[in-house]
């Protein structure tokens, strides 16, 4: 109703000198200040929300050059292979078995009649929740399986595909195994979940504390609905200002 009686007042004394004291009191410091705190705070919760339900891991990309490409062995330095993500490896191949780096493909694993290996030892160990292969057959004709660190074969496919392998439990390397040649492009490493549990204490009052994460929809209409319930002067201060009054706290 305050909204409606200003903007009658403004209507009926628009000449007035109370109707131009209001305009300056909205456009003055204090208010400028408290709401960009306020919008401050809305910005970074939405920012947040926009974090969630992402799947956090790294990335290791293999160098692409041409032809079948060079044979590796466990003198070549993991770097060496990659065109990005090799921070996250460490040292020399642990096996390299039928391996060939810097293909036109990535690395070329296996033959047409034998099976490659290709073991990397990891900087530090790690509990994904799974390991992902983009991988392609070397020669659609041919078929080949593809396994990780023991896993459960997989069929590799004519064109690149995203391979996943339910890898849990904690590794310090990474083995791929091929039944016959293909080409490997990369290997992603996911390392956490949709739904964290993250506490929010140190910027909001009770009773919101901490929550668990559901999804991106929950967390934004949570919050929302409890913003507007203890700020509701959010509304005047960043969303309509200038445009409606505010008396302050």
């Amino acid at each position: 109703m305050k909204h409606l009686n200003f903007l009658s007042s403004l209507g009926s004394q628009s000449g007035s000198h109370r109707g131009v004291t209001k305009a300056v009191t909205v456009g003055s410091p204090s208010v400028h200040r408290r709401g960009a705190m306020l919008k401050s705070l809305f910005l970074a919760l939405l920012l947040l929300v926009a974090g969630v339900g992402q799947i956090w891991g790294y990335a290791i990309t293999f160098s692409k050059g041409s032809g079948d490409g060079t044979a590796a062995s466990t003198s070549t330095s993991c770097s060496t292979i990659c065109s990005d993500g090799s921070s996250y490896l460490s040292g020399d191949l642990v096996i390299a078995t039928k391996v060939y780096y810097n293909g036109s493909g990535g690395v070329k694993l296996g033959t047409s009649s034998a099976a490659g290996t290709i073991k990397m030892n990891l900087a530090s160990a790690v509990t994904p929740t799974s390991i992902v292969v983009s991988a392609k057959l070397y020669n659609s004709s041919k078929a080949a399986t593809l396994k990780v660190n023991g896993s459960a074969t997989k069929n590799v496919t004519a064109d690149y595909s995203n391979l996943s392998f339910d890898i849990t439990s904690e590794i310090s390397y990474i083995e791929l195994v091929g039944s016959k040649y293909c080409w490997i492009e990369s290997i992603t490493v996911n390392t956490g979940s949709q739904n964290p549990t993250l506490s929010f204490a140190p910027f909001l009052p009770d009773p919101i504390g901490s929550i668990p994460i559901l999804s991106r929809a929950i967390l934004a209409s949570s919050y929302t609905l409890y913003i507007l319930r203890i700020y509701p002067v959010i509304l005047e201060s960043s969303i309509f200002y200038p445009f409606l009054p505010y008396n302050g706290f």
